[in-house]
């Protein structure tokens, strides 16, 4: 996957393309587990997957006993 010199990614991880462009700025969305998604309707869903996961199991929040 290509990178950028600062070590981010160029391109979505979850389609491949490279992010939009705007002023100069590449734009991403940052996804749950981190990684960076384009904000194409697919790839912007694969970004909340974890979050809808998280939310239907809350038991994931609760404390060890």
């Amino acid at each position: 996957m290509p990178y950028l010199a600062n070590g981010y990614p160029k391109v979505c991880w979850n389609c491949g393309k490279p992010f939009v462009v705007r002023e100069g700025r590449a734009e991403a969305i940052v996804g749950r587990d981190d990684r960076l998604y384009c904000d194409r309707a697919d790839c912007e869903q694969a970004a909340l997957v974890p979050l809808a996961y998280a939310l239907q199991h809350p038991s994931m929040f609760r404390p060890a006993a």
